[in-house]
């Protein structure tokens, strides 16, 4: 096996990430609570996808690289869904803007 440097640090980052959903998954769900659990799910497959590219599993480097990008663009839309769910706060136009912003950013990657 080979050193993979800071390793433990993702590792830490997992575990945190799992004991948090596993703690928000027995609770009551409320529209708060659900919106958070996915928000941690995204966190999750963030630090998942990190890990997984720095050990180079298969399916591969750029695979799992290209699964941490999305889920890192997708944290500030869900981050945004929570709060706007949290403050109770309408919100009819604010999450196509944010939704359109994140597939237009991602987009222009290739360019």
């Amino acid at each position: 096996m080979t050193y993979v440097p800071y390793l433990y640090v993702n590792l830490t980052a997992l575990c945190s990430f799992a004991l948090l959903l596993l703690a928000f998954l027995a609770s009551k769900k409320t529209s708060e609570v659900r919106a958070f659990i996915v928000m941690l799910l995204a966190c999750i497959l963030w630090v998942g996808g990190s890990i997984l590219m720095r050990l180079q599993v298969v399916p591969g480097i750029h695979f799992w690289f290209h699964v941490s990008i999305v889920a890192l663009f997708t944290i500030p839309a869900l981050a945004y869904e929570f709060i706007c769910n949290f403050a109770k706060l309408k919100k009819p136009y604010s999450r196509a803007v944010i939704t359109v912003g994140t597939v237009t950013d991602r987009s222009f990657d290739n360019i």
